[in-house]
């Protein structure tokens, strides 16, 4: 999750406050001290309490060649000069199927607790996307709520591109697979995965816009939105995906 440090003109600055709030991380601000869960958008807790953050739209994953290709002026995060090692940091806990360093107030079994999942909070809608049938799908396109959503994660790259279909007063159409790892709508504009760009055809230049998608262990999720739904049926741990509609827990 990405946020915006700026509230009402003023910067905060924020750093881990080594609590947890239903096994996700707590930070907090230093000019205040108070608490804002990373999973949620707003403090619980001291000055700024009900206070909200604006969370910003984040390409969750690409190669820095497409990127740097789409985003010339990037900066990149200076790591000291090392050489990056990706680390699994949970490979014991998933080894060990230990779940949680805190009991789970909403325990869901529709799916695997450390299953990954791309999730929405749209309001009166909280819908999950487990990773593996976003890829089986290609490109997915739904209404969820009021807002007409697409999602596809590129086969190459990893890029996942999550968008609202809207532009201007028109819902957009897009073909069901990628076409050469980019969106294809019934017009035939090509739109970037990475960026949200039109980059050819009719709609040449113009944007969609990238939505705050979260991509996270199924159990974080489940815990803080215990009515989410999930896109198609049980998973393959449960008798493998159905494509079907699987609505909130217990329906």
């Amino acid at each position: 999750m990405v946020y915006s440090r700026e509230i009402g003109g003023r910067t905060l600055t924020f750093g881990v406050s080594g609590k947890l709030l239903k096994n996700a991380l707590i930070m907090f601000d230093y000019e205040t001290k108070s608490l804002w869960p990373v999973m949620m958008n707003q403090a619980v807790r001291g000055e700024m309490a009900g206070t909200k953050l604006e969370q910003l739209p984040v390409v969750e994953k690409t190669t820095w060649g497409i990127w740097k290709a789409a985003h010339p002026e990037t900066m990149v995060l200076s790591v000291g000069g090392r050489e990056y090692i990706p680390l699994n940091v949970y490979a014991k806990r998933f080894a060990d199927g230990k779940v949680g360093a805190r009991p789970i107030e909403n325990e869901d079994p529709r799916l695997p607790p450390f299953e990954r999942v791309v999730a929405l909070a749209i309001p009166g809608a909280d819908r999950a996307y487990p990773v593996d049938r976003i890829r089986a799908s290609s490109v997915i396109q739904e209404d969820v709520g009021v807002v007409p959503v697409v999602l596809a994660i590129a086969a190459s790259s990893g890029s996942l591109g999550v968008f609202d279909r809207r532009v201007g007063d028109d819902v957009l159409r897009f073909k069901a697979e990628l076409n050469e790892e980019r969106l294809e709508d019934e017009e035939g504009t090509l739109w970037e995965l990475s960026s949200g760009r039109a980059i050819e055809g009719p709609r040449k230049g113009q944007q969609l816009e990238r939505l705050g998608a979260r991509d996270v262990f199924w159990f974080i999720w489940a815990d803080y939105h215990p009515k989410t739904t999930i896109f198609g049926g049980p998973s393959k741990e449960k008798g493998g995906w159905t494509g079907k509609e699987w609505g909130p827990r217990g329906e």
